[in-house]
């Protein structure tokens, strides 16, 4: 109204000064009271949080009192926050020894979870540390290429079962510190490991006298020792008798120990069992690791007539000779069956046995077997030392120094635990997975041992002239000799 009333440009001019001095005043002092009010709110929240945070303090007093110091001690950021959430405890005013009776249901129940979180985050870190411990003592057992006969490694949830672990790893006293529990872990370890060792030892030696009966064998002292000490898997016993695969269903000691159907391949971690479920969680991918199952799914081999045969032509007792000794005794053998006058494959005893199974399964037959005996034959000795010293040179050639090439006729074992695979990037890849090893040391890290026969062929001085065998002599497969049939 006032604008409408003025009549002149100045009074007009005059008026929209005056009008915006007084707006700025106004915002000069809006300013003002904004700072104020922010400062009061603020101050108003810095005494409810303060009130806050000595209810919180006096609840956790509370707690202390009533037995919960350690969960209180080791109380995370995350589970700070989490008890801050309650309404009960998140409230600005004085927390009374009378009002604990109301807030102390969901108070506690939050602790319980908190004790249990910190149960179960020590309970993994324990076992986490019984695993590396296992595996670092049975990797710093020496490698023996021969043949592997004396490696047999305990799996992680085989020990982490033995009752006296599983106490250490549930203990939960606050007198003990995780110091003194992985010290009893490390003492404890190399001892489980090889009672561990020694329990499957005696389990498969009683199954084996069992099998063998009444014969000179189960006599003997170790019959594990034994070169006919065979065992097969009915579970698996109607697979191809011929693979070069571990499956086959002919094992001796300490492999059959590892057969994967001995193991329990599947640990279901959400189980009523929050221990088993721990461990679950720890196992690697292959099951050498799982807990051993026993040996009902185990026979021994009692059709050992082709290993009777075999050995009694290289001058043993079957029933008393060692697989040590029948390695070490330096005779080579030719099959009759298939040898030429041009060319005869050489066998060691195990190669022979093998030979027999592949090339004339119907020896199965009693009947026929009886019109070919004398089918295997030993060669010169000077031949055999030939044969033997190519063998040796062939077997330090076959893990092969490009860890890429597959090669089938070794199978490679993990030198930590119980894995092992006919290929090499499989066993490295394994390495790095569960091991963290990036550096893969052979023969420290993992090792070789043949898994499938390894022969020599003889060819006679008269095709000494054909380059093609030239090739295979001079590949250190192969020697010119002169023989008979």
């Amino acid at each position: 109204m006032r604008w409408k009333a003025l009549k002149s440009k100045e009074e007009k001019a005059q008026y929209l000064d005056e009008r915006s001095k007084f707006v700025a005043q106004c915002s000069h002092y809006e300013k003002q009271f904004k700072r104020w009010e922010q400062v009061l709110m603020q101050n108003q929240l810095q005494k409810e949080r303060e009130c806050i945070k000595k209810r919180y303090t006096a609840i956790l007093a509370q707690l202390r009192k009533e037995g919960w110091d350690d969960e209180v001690n080791h109380m995370q950021a995350d589970q700070h926050k989490r008890m801050y959430a309650l309404n009960v405890i998140n409230l600005s005013k004085k927390f009374t020894d009378k009002e604990w009776e109301t807030i102390r249901g969901p108070v506690v129940e939050v602790m319980r979870e908190i004790r249990a979180a910190r149960q179960t985050g020590t309970i993994t870190t324990r076992l986490q540390y019984l695993k590396a411990t296992l595996y670092a003592h049975q990797s710093a057992v020496p490698v023996l290429f021969k043949n592997a006969k004396d490696r047999l490694y305990a799996g992680f949830a085989d020990i982490a079962f033995v009752p006296e672990v599983r106490a250490m790893i549930e203990e939960h006293s606050p007198d003990v510190t995780e110091d003194v529990i992985k010290a009893k872990i490390a003492a404890i370890v190399p001892e489980l490991a090889e009672r561990w060792v020694d329990e499957r030892r005696a389990q498969f030696t009683a199954l084996l006298r069992e099998g063998l009966g009444d014969s000179i064998a189960a006599d003997a002292p170790n019959p594990l020792e034994l070169a006919i000490a065979s065992f097969k898997c009915i579970k698996c016993a109607d697979r191809d008798w011929y693979s070069y695969s571990p499956r086959s269903p002919c094992y001796g000691w300490p492999e059959i120990a590892e057969h994967y159907c001995l193991r329990n391949e599947f640990m279901d971690a959400r189980c009523g069992d929050y221990y088993m479920g721990h461990v679950s969680n720890l196992v690697n991918r292959h099951p050498n690791d799982t807990p051993f199952k026993g040996v009902t799914c185990v026979q021994v081999m009692k059709e050992l007539t082709d290993f009777r045969d075999v050995i009694e032509v290289c001058g043993q007792d079957p029933d008393t000779v060692t697989y040590d000794h029948m390695e070490h005794c330096g005779v080579r053998l030719r099959c009759r069956l298939c040898a030429s006058f041009a060319r005869q494959e050489v066998f060691d005893w195990k190669a022979a046995i093998r030979h027999d199974f592949d090339a004339h399964p119907w020896l199965k037959n009693e009947g026929l077997r009886t019109r070919v005996e004398g089918r295997w034959e030993r060669i010169s000795n000077e031949h055999a030392r030939q044969a033997e010293a190519l063998e040796a040179a062939l077997a330090l050639k076959l893990p092969g120094t490009n860890p890429s090439i597959v090669i089938v006729q070794v199978r490679f074992h993990c030198g930590w635990c119980g894995f092992s695979s006919e290929y090499s990037p499989v066993i490295l890849d394994h390495l790095r997975s569960d091991h963290d090893k990036q550096s893969e040391v052979y023969g420290q890290d993992y090792y070789g041992v043949r898994s499938s026969p390894l022969t020599i062929w003889m060819y006679s001085e008269t095709l000494s002239h054909c380059p093609s065998l030239q090739v295979e002599v001079a590949a250190g497969k192969a020697f010119f000799a002169s023989f008979k049939v």
